[in-house]
């Protein structure tokens, strides 16, 4: 029993970076599916798993804020956990897309993007509180994985596209003084953010080999911000503007995504990856920018585009496959520290 107390205790709030790699994963297969019976089959199936994972995390999630208050709250003062905690709710905006754009089931969907939408922004302004104050983070602690807040942010305009069908007047209003608000947030911290980790990046020591998944990161507020700028009303009031700054976003993200390719095949060959559940962060920045990438190339009419996202999915498949099957492996034999999950 004491076991099981020490494992809620000490439940790392990293655990919704799965759903939000199941998420996308399942978004982007549907779409790349092209009518294709098969991908369209496993991409409700990927929907299916998604949902029922969310909940399963959910319950050691919530007990934790319960039975050990202290402890969760501590999180928000540590250097790297502190990054994960809006995990719940951007893992809850890509399980909206799941339900918009895989299952077609709206309702569900926007009540999953409008608790998403609450815990990101109510996050947004928690982290930033308790980053201020916070005098223990050093250089060395900084890494990609600051960039999920403002991928959530940049994601509440991206999956929210799908919600403006269901709303009435009085709900587009809000909505979109909302996309604006997140926007305008995610784009400044997101230029905040890229100065101090570029500077982390070239001054101080790599990455610890166990949090080189992290490096991936990188692409997700690029993929956020494509399916965002690329969403209606934008795309539709703006649109020369909206592609401009799409074409930024999508260059710099080819530039991420080689980089991060790089790096994995440097550290797997002359350095090491040992697996941990950040390997979950993998999977879904390179799934938003897939998804990204796809809306770009329908927005610019770049056919030949479509082949690179293909390339760029089957490498999401087998490092989803992977990640995947070896998280489970680990959860079968025990062998996952929850204290050492992101150290």
């Amino acid at each position: 029993m004491s076991s099981f107390g020490d494992y809620i205790k000490n439940f790392s709030p990293s655990w919704f970076a799965a759903v939000m790699g199941t998420g996308v994963f399942a978004t982007s297969t549907y779409l790349l599916s092209f009518g294709n019976p098969i991908m369209l089959l496993l991409a409700h199936f990927i929907a299916a798993l998604n949902f029922i994972m969310f909940f399963v995390i959910l319950v050691p999630w919530t007990a934790r804020w319960i039975f050990y208050p202290k402890n969760a709250l501590a999180d928000f003062l540590h250097p790297i956990r502190s990054n994960f905690y809006v995990t719940f709710g951007v893992g809850m905006l890509a399980l909206s897309t799941n339900f918009f754009v895989v299952e077609k089931i709206p309702y569900v969907g926007l009540a999953f993007w409008v608790a998403g939408t609450i815990e990101v922004i109510v996050n947004a302004f928690v982290y930033m509180f308790f980053v201020f104050f916070n005098r223990s983070i050093k250089l060395e602690d900084i890494n990609p994985s600051i960039f999920i807040m403002t991928t959530g942010l940049f994601l509440i305009w991206g999956a929210g596209r799908a919600a403006v069908p269901y709303m009435s007047d009085l709900g587009l209003e809000i909505l979109n003084i909302t996309f604006d608000f997140t926007f305008g947030t995610a784009f400044f911290l997101y230029i905040g953010f890229q100065t101090i980790w570029l500077h982390r990046y070239i001054l101080s020591a790599p990455l610890k080999s166990s949090r080189m998944p992290l490096f991936w990161i990188n692409l997700g507020p690029i993929g956020a911000a494509l399916s965002a700028l690329l969403s209606p009303p934008v795309i539709v009031e703006f649109k020369d503007i909206a592609l401009f700054f799409a074409s930024l976003f999508w260059g710099y993200g080819i530039w991420w995504f080689t980089l991060s390719l790089a790096t994995t095949i440097y550290y797997a060959k002359r350095i090491s990856i040992p697996y941990k559940t950040a390997w979950w962060a993998f999977t879904f920045p390179l799934g938003a920018y897939i998804i990204g990438t796809y809306y770009y190339a329908q927005q610019k009419n770049y056919g030949t585009l479509i082949y690179f996202d293909l390339a760029m999915y089957i490498t999401l498949f087998i490092l989803w496959t992977i990640t995947a099957v070896l998280t489970l492996y680990h959860i079968i034999k025990g062998t996952i520290k929850e204290k050492q999950i992101i150290e």
